[in-house]
């Protein structure tokens, strides 16, 4: 492997395993040096420490130079073992990637799954991806909704996503509590509380994947106790985010207070699924 290319072309960038680096450092050099949303970033770590190494990614040679020095320095200053190499991307004689775009290893045309033209894909890692998906959604790590939201709805674009919304009145409140346990509550692939950021503005999912300075974060969820004349209140939630899959649809729910000054509050239901499926 070359430590420093200089042959014009593209360079494959390749982190490899230690038992002593920080998984939160290799993160947070992955996200600030390399240009990895959190949740690709932790996804890749992973996939290093499963099979000791993989390709963090295959640049143009300057870029790769640039983007290797930078995270060196910080890895010296660091004082951690974490070791990254690279080499030039090896193709074929026609033309094509002749290595698992995630583990690195060099294939034969039989074991090639195309995924998109520009990325192959090893048989192996494929069934590894798909065993592990579910477990992997339960325990991934997401700072704000529209990270969570491009995870569950990966590969499917924003404007093939259809959502639906029904308001009820505030009185109704405990009622629509109960229905939405009984129907999301017991088995989503996740569940999140949003950070309500104004008052009045209320949460959408157009508003929840927003990528900017103003994207709503996940947050805590928060619940009020509603007297309904029973013995004990119904705890109501304020605001939350269901991610959930019935067979092979995935949908989200997203339950908000809707307030308008002068009026009594409400509760909505936004439900969200791609374009085509079952009503």
């Amino acid at each position: 492997m070359c430590d420093a290319l200089t042959e014009v072309g593209q360079v494959r960038v390749i982190f490899h395993n230690d038992d002593e680096t920080p998984v939160d450092f290799v993160i947070e050099l992955l996200r600030s040096v390399f240009k990895k949303p959190l949740a690709a970033a932790a996804e890749f770590v992973e996939l290093v420490d499963k099979h000791g190494q993989a390709i963090c990614g295959t640049y143009p040679r300057e870029v790769a130079n640039e983007r290797l020095e930078a995270a060196r320095q910080r890895i010296r200053l660091a004082g951690y073992p974490l070791k990254i190499t690279s080499e030039p991307d090896a193709e074929d004689s026609e033309g094509r990637v002749s290595h698992c775009k995630l583990c690195g290893e060099l294939l034969s045309e039989d074991r090639l799954s195309p995924i998109r033209p520009a990325a192959l894909v090893c048989d192996d890692c494929i069934y590894d991806i798909t065993k592990s998906l579910p477990e992997l959604t339960r325990r991934k790590p997401f700072d704000y909704a529209c990270e969570a939201l491009a995870w569950h709805f990966a590969g499917i674009p924003r404007d093939q996503l259809i959502a639906t919304s029904r308001q009820f009145p505030g009185h109704m409140r405990a009622d629509v509590q109960v229905a939405v346990d009984r129907m999301f509550s017991a088995s989503p692939i996740r569940f999140f509380g949003i950070h309500e950021r104004h008052r009045y503005e209320t949460l959408t999912f157009a508003a929840l994947t927003r990528d900017d300075k103003d994207a709503p974060a996940i947050a805590p969820a928060q619940y009020q106790d509603v007297d309904v004349g029973d013995n004990a209140p119904v705890k109501c939630l304020q605001n939350g985010l269901w991610l959930c899959q019935g067979e092979d649809l995935r949908y989200a729910v997203i339950l908000s207070v809707h307030r308008e000054y002068g009026y009594e509050s409400g509760i909505r239901i936004e439900i969200t699924v791609p374009a085509g499926a079952a009503s």
